[in-house]
């Protein structure tokens, strides 16, 4: 699991905090999360572990389900910003984990 947890957070790191200056509408649509952060975070790991996702099944439905746990419980919405909660750092691992696990 910590290898695991090890490939994903750097790259899950990099995606979100690009996420904050997208916008509010397109990251609360579920397409256009999806289409603007979920698969370059999805194409990265996968470049990343040499494709080995692919031993894993039905990896990608389960990244975009990590994708959007991660989007539902560390980026805050206010008004039309988007930030990262204040404990993002320690939130992060409990997330990565918890939902990497299911």
């Amino acid at each position: 699991m910590e290898k695991a947890i090890g490939a994903v957070e750097p790259i899950v790191r990099e995606h979100l905090a690009k996420a904050t200056t997208l916008g509010v509408a397109r990251l609360r649509d579920d397409a256009s999360y999806v289409t603007h952060v979920v698969q370059p975070a999805y194409l990265a790991l996968v470049a990343a572990v040499s494709g080995a996702t692919k031993l894993i099944p039905q990896f990608e439905e389960r990244f975009t389900r990590l994708m959007r746990a991660l989007r539902d419980e560390l980026l805050v919405f206010e008004g039309e910003t988007v930030r990262l909660v204040e404990d993002y750092q320690s939130r992060l691992q409990t997330v990565l984990v918890t939902n990497l696990k299911a």
